[in-house]
C-alpha cells in the first residue's frame, strides 16, 4: 500500500514524530518494493526542500537499486559521480549495486568497464563484488574461470557465501558440466569459515543439482541427491523427481525407482501429498 505509506510519512510531524532519513528510507524502500520507481525518484528529489531531509548514503543506495531495477544503469552510474558534489561519498554497496545492474542487464562489456573503474577506487572488493563477478562469468559460459575466483577470494581473506557456491553450481549445470557442479557441491559442504561457521547447501542447491543430473541422465547420482534433499525435509519439484523415476525405470533400476517413490510419499503432507499420489499411481510399479 504505497499510498498509505506516503500519507503516513506526510502525517508524521502532526503526530509528534520527527521525520528522519531512516523514515525516508523506509518510504523509498516501500515504493521500490511496489515498483514505483518514478514516484520514488520524485520523493527523493523533493526530500531536502519539502521534507527537510537531506538524503544520505542509505537513501542513495535505495535510489541506485531503483534505477538499476528499471534498467537505467547508466543513470545510476552517473549518479555515483554526482554524489560527492552534494557531500555524500559512494560506498562499496553503491558500487556493487551498479555492478549488479550491469549484470542483470546482460551488458558484460559495461560490466567489465565498470569493474576496471571500481578497481581504481579506494574500495576493496567484498563478497558481494566477487559474487557479481562469479555470476557474470557463469552467465557467459565461463564457470571454470568463475570457480578460480574462490581461490582469489581466499587469498584476499574474503569468505565465499552460499550465493557464491550456488551461482557456480548453477553455471556448471547450465553448461552441462555436472562433474564440476558436484565437485563444487562437495567443496561447499566441506567449507569452513574462520569463525567455524560452514556454508551449508540449501533447497536451491539440491534442486539445481537434481535437475542437472536428470537432464544429463546421471540417475545414480540423482538418487543420492534426491535422498539427501528429502532427509533434510525438502521435497524436490515433482516434475524433476518424475523425470528421475522415469530415467531409473528405463535404466532397469526399478527398485531404486520404488525407493524414491516411497521416500517422496513419506516426506510430503497435505495437498502436496495428494498431488504426489496421483503421480505415484501413474507409475504402477
Amino acid at each position: 500500500m504505497p499510498d498509505h505509506a506516503f500519507r503516513t510519512f506526510e502525517a508524521m510531524p502532526g503526530l509528534g514524530c520527527r521525520r528522519t532519513e531512516r523514515s525516508l528510507c523506509a518510504l523509498l524502500s516501500a515504493l521500490l518494493k511496489n515498483g514505483c520507481v518514478d514516484r520514488l525518484q520524485d520523493v527523493f528529489d523533493r526530500a531536502a526542500d519539502e521534507f527537510g531531509i537531506a538524503p544520505g548514503i542509505a537513501s542513495y543506495n535505495v535510489l541506485l537499486r531503483a534505477l538499476c531495477s528499471s534498467n537505467k544503469v547508466e543513470k545510476a552510474r552517473a549518479l555515483l559521480d554526482e554524489m560527492p558534489d552534494v557531500g555524500v561519498e559512494p560506498d562499496i554497496i553503491c558500487y556493487n549495486t551498479v555492478l549488479d545492474g550491469y549484470l542483470k542487464k546482460g551488458d558484460y562489456s559495461g560490466f567489465d568497464e565498470f569493474l576496471e573503474e571500481f578497481s581504481r577506487k579506494k574500495f576493496s572488493p567484498n563478497v558481494g563484488t566477487f559474487n557479481c563477478r562469479i555470476a557474470a562469468l557463469c552467465a557467459q559460459g565461463k564457470s571454470l574461470q568463475a570457480e578460480e575466483l574462490l581461490d582469489v577470494m581466499k587469498s584476499n581473506r574474503i569468505q565465499p557465501n552460499r550465493i557464491s557456491f550456488n551461482t557456480l553450481i548453477g553455471g556448471f549445470r547450465k553448461e552441462g558440466n555436472m562433474d564440476s557442479a558436484m565437485k563444487v557441491f562437495e567443496r561447499m559442504k566441506g567449507f569452513k569459515r574462520p569463525d567455524d561457521i560452514g556454508v551449508s547447501p540449501d533447497f536451491k542447491t539440491y534442486t539445481t543439482l537434481l535437475q542437472g543430473l536428470v537432464e544429463k541422465e546421471e540417475f545414480e547420482k540423482g538418487v543420492e541427491i534426491c535422498k539427501e534433499c528429502l532427509e533434510k525435509k525438502w521435497a524436490p519439484p515433482f516434475e524433476t523427481v518424475k523425470g528421475l523415476i522415469d530415467g531409473l525405470v528405463k535404466s532397469s533400476c526399478v527398485n531404486e525407482a520404488k525407493d524414491v517413490i516411497t521416500r517422496m510419499g513419506k516426506g510430503i503432507k497435505g495437498d502436496a501429498g495428494d498431488a504426489w499420489k496421483k503421480i505415484e499411481e501413474a507409475f504402477s510399479l
